[in-house]
């Protein structure tokens, strides 16, 4: 039985993983966080807004922790809603459906309503604590400051990259070696929290995470 979560609760649920300090880093069985979801097809649907689309900046005050809670709990609101991963889509504004070039994969998701892993980043940051941080993986990698990964903290974002050093993967580091990301397989849990993995589907993790808070 699949239950719905709530944003609030799934931003809830989120606080409570981080509770015990935790080193090991899984492999994924395949890009981007298929560990442990199971492939369900993309719900389509007939969508006016496509890919980047625009929003409200959230609240720029307060310290750096409650900035980086408001990050961390915008990105979980995004959980439970049965949204996919859909290339090109999501931003600023929340969900989007697709762009209507074909993903690198050959996917088509014009009409596949959720994000893509660099939408949802985005999204967090801006709704979060009005924060533009690039549209694409390597923009966000860009523009914030580099951390070794060994010293990453809960708000970071960490990268993934092929062995030809082109960024392919985002995600939202939550502390206690949990990320909240967009990621394939494209079905209604593409949007999760799930362990940190080191590599997936020949893709590797950066040797530096970038913070863009603190």
């Amino acid at each position: 039985m699949r239950i719905a979560i709530s944003g609030a609760a799934a931003a809830a649920a989120v606080t409570l993983l981080l509770t015990t300090p935790s080193t090991a880093l899984p492999m994924a069985p395949a890009f981007a966080g298929a560990a442990g979801l199971g492939a369900q097809a993309a719900p389509t649907q007939a969508c006016a807004d496509h890919g980047r689309n625009v929003g409200p900046a959230g609240p720029t005050g307060g310290t750096a922790q409650e900035r980086i809670e408001r990050v961390v709990a915008a990105a979980a609101s995004m959980t439970g809603r049965g949204l996919s991963y859909s290339w090109g889509a999501g931003g600023k504004g929340g969900p989007s459906c697709g762009i209507a070039d074909a993903s690198p994969g050959g996917h088509h998701d014009y009409n596949v309503l959720g994000f893509d892993c660099s939408g949802l980043t985005l999204y967090a940051f801006w709704r979060g604590t009005g924060i533009d941080i690039g549209s694409s993986s390597s923009a966000q990698y860009r523009n914030g400051t580099k951390i070794p990964r060994d010293q990453m903290r809960r708000g970071d974002l960490i990268f993934w990259k092929t062995h030809a050093e082109h960024l392919v993967h985002v995600a939202l580091y939550l502390g206690n070696n949990k990320i909240i990301e967009a990621a394939p397989p494209r079905g209604t849990n593409s949007v999760h929290v799930t362990d940190l993995y080191s590599s997936g589907g020949g893709d590797v993790i950066t040797d530096h995470a970038v913070r863009y808070i603190g």
